[in-house]
């Protein structure tokens, strides 16, 4: 320990004081503490914050001297390598058998996907079939009921006689006045509307 001199008064003190002992002067100005939570200036012994309320923890300063830490080397026994390179094999094991397990699965899935791909394909197809052949019977039996109507119509004008068109135009034996009560006559016929 080290001796220093007042400044104030010239006695002889410690290095480490914070104040001299003999005329109370301060060597050593003391830090002030500020709120942890606001940053307001706190007085000595104050245990909460004026400002905010916030508690104060009394933290002692303490010098920190670094520890000494001493290194001592471990000693593996023959018995505890041989503990050890055997969990690492079954380590190793687990893991290629939880990677075939994987690769496995991820097959079975994409072969269920490629077959419910190939049949939703099937599907697709026969209902694509359907549709066209629907839409070519609808035009073809479109295009014969026009067919029809014109040939009721001609026929009707015309006073042309014809098998098909006769019990339109002709109803009672001689040819309708209108043309459009030949047309009424066949869209009132029940095998022309089905």
């Amino acid at each position: 320990m080290a001796m220093t001199t007042c400044p104030n008064c010239g006695e002889q003190i410690s290095d480490k004081a914070k104040k001299c002992v003999h005329c109370g002067a301060i060597l050593v100005p003391e830090e002030k503490k500020n709120c942890p939570d606001c940053g307001a200036e706190l007085e000595e012994g104050m245990e909460t914050c004026p400002k905010c309320g916030c508690p104060i923890e009394n933290i002692i300063e303490t010098e920190k001297i670094p520890q000494q830490v001493e290194v001592t080397g471990v000693k593996i026994t023959k018995k505890s390598k041989k503990i050890i390179a055997i969990a690492a094999i079954a380590v190793i094991v687990a893991a290629i058998i939880a990677a075939i397990g994987v690769q496995t699965h991820k097959k079975n899935v994409a072969a269920k996907a490629a077959a419910e791909a190939q049949k939703q394909s099937e599907e697709y197809g026969t209902n694509l079939n359907m549709a066209a052949y629907s839409m070519l019977s609808g035009a073809s039996d479109a295009e014969t009921c026009g067919n029809l109507i014109k040939q009721v119509w001609y026929n009707a004008i015309y006073e042309k006689s014809d098998s098909k068109t006769d019990k339109y135009t002709k109803p009672k034996g001689y040819y309708v006045s209108d043309f459009n009560d030949a047309l009424q006559n066949l869209f009132s016929d029940n095998s022309f509307s089905s």
